[in-house]
């Protein structure tokens, strides 16, 4: 890498999620002109469960260039930050190269100004988007008093965690990342502001907790329950969390 970048990352929790953001992550990298990782994990490409597969799939296509008199700037961003992307036999000459390059894609590896220009294009394209790009699936969380962020399969057993939870009177939601970057950090600050409690579970020993606790600025408190060795959470391990913070 020559620089920052902002990739797109998308987490399925189930076979149906795996099927359907393959799909999203083609639109996007299409849309954007930007690689887009589906980070499954083995709990997800090792399972087996029913898929439905739509009669019609929306497929975004590429923007391409229009013919121009004068000379063609292939890497002229237009406001959005992404640059069209013509096809091998569009007959438009581009000269391609994976260092620090200007508009005509020609490289300058020698002018700060070309590289701060390059690399903060690549970034804000996704930035300036991220409020299209990022996804949260939300559930009870207007009113709870703790709510449980996870990204990936242990969201699977959140759900019965919570409505044990709630069947005895603690409120508590839940919010699932979809996308885990960009981060939705927005979505987490909400929901910061008005829980005094939010727990993560991942299949680790602390990853996207210290994302969490960075977007929810020490206006609630953030609980990890790690767990290692490739086992999934059972819901009853983040139940009896929520009854440890509830008291």
């Amino acid at each position: 890498s020559h620089g920052d970048y902002e990739p797109i990352a998308l987490a399925p929790s189930s076979v149906q999620e795996f099927f359907d953001f393959t799909i999203k992550a083609f639109n996007l990298a299409e849309e954007y002109r930007v690689p887009v990782t589906v980070l499954a994990d083995e709990v997800v490409g090792h399972m087996r469960e029913k898929l439905i597969i739509p009669d019609d799939i929306e497929i975004v296509a590429r923007k391409r260039p229009e013919k121009v008199d004068g000379q063609y700037l292939p890497f002229d961003a237009p406001e959005d930050g992404t640059t069209p992307m013509p096809a091998f036999g569009d007959g438009f000459n581009i000269h391609v190269t994976g260092l620090t390059h200007d508009e005509r894609g020609y490289p300058d590896t020698n002018d700060p100004d070309t590289h701060h220009k390059l690399v903060e294009r690549l970034c804000n394209k996704i930035l300036m988007h991220r409020k299209d790009i990022c996804s949260v699936k939300k559930e009870n969380c207007d009113d709870a008093d703790i709510v449980v962020v996870s990204c990936g399969s242990p969201y699977r057993s959140v759900g019965a965690a919570m409505k044990k939870a709630r069947e005895e009177g603690i409120k508590v939601g839940s919010l699932k990342i979809d996308t885990p970057w960009p981060f939705p950090e927005e979505e987490i600050a909400e929901i910061a502001k008005t829980a005094s409690d939010i727990i993560v579970p991942e299949m680790n020993l602390g990853q996207m907790v210290h994302e969490v606790e960075r977007a929810a600025h020490g206006e609630a408190n953030v609980h990890l329950i790690g767990k290692i060795g490739g086992i999934l959470h059972k819901p009853d391990e983040i139940y009896d969390k929520i009854k440890e913070i509830n008291g």
